[in-house]
């Protein structure tokens, strides 16, 4: 569930900065928790942790700054790392969902201006970067239409349509030959057959 905020409260304002220094992340969190953080001025700004995000809902828009962590299976811990997975997440979710996602906004840092979601001025440097997204209604959330019984069967079966062809239609990658980055294996119940290569893994 989002919290929503308002006020800087404990938060170090990074316009008082006389110096160049990189933002904290608390920093980060602090100024994108703002409703004047954003061009198109919300009313009110509401942040959603997720196991690799922060995702703050404002207004009209979704921004989703990525955790600077490390997995197994996903490394975010580089500036470089992350613009790549913002610019590869709105590439490959836009075949999807082409109005959604609307691009990749960078995060710019100066010690006059201050953190900025606008585009960055010479002066500043870039020290973040978020996914942009138009914002889905929530009442039509599928999870929620299941739970008050608005879905129909035919919507299910257009969405199931929908999802075959695109599959059917994806790109293929090479298999991978590394047991490590077979996830279900690790997972797999007693008595179940060793797992085997894939024959094929999708993009």
């Amino acid at each position: 569930h989002g919290e929503a905020l308002s006020g800087r409260g404990a938060c170090t304002d990074p316009m008082t900065m006389t110096a160049w220094r990189e933002p904290t992340l608390t920093e980060k969190l602090c100024f994108l928790s703002q409703p004047d953080a954003y061009p198109h001025a919300p009313a009110s700004v509401s942040m959603i942790e997720t196991h690799m995000s922060f995702v703050f809902l404002a207004g009209a828009r979704v921004y989703k700054l990525k955790k600077p962590v490390r997995y197994p299976f996903l490394d975010f811990s580089t500036l470089a790392a992350r613009e790549h997975n913002c610019r590869e997440e709105v590439r490959l979710n836009r075949r999807l969902a082409p109005d959604i996602y609307l691009g990749v906004v960078a995060l710019g840092f100066s010690p006059a201006r201050g953190l900025s979601l606008s585009s960055p001025h010479a002066e500043e440097t870039v020290v973040d970067w978020l996914v942009e997204m138009r914002r889905l209604p929530a009442e039509r959330m599928l999870d929620l239409m299941i739970r008050h019984g608005a879905v129909e069967r035919a919507q299910i079966d257009d969405l199931c349509a929908v999802l075959a062809r695109f599959y059917a239609a994806a790109p293929r990658a090479p298999p991978s030959t590394n047991p490590a980055h077979w996830p279900s294996c690790s997972r797999a119940p007693s008595g179940v057959p060793p797992c085997h290569p894939p024959s094929a893994g999708l993009l």
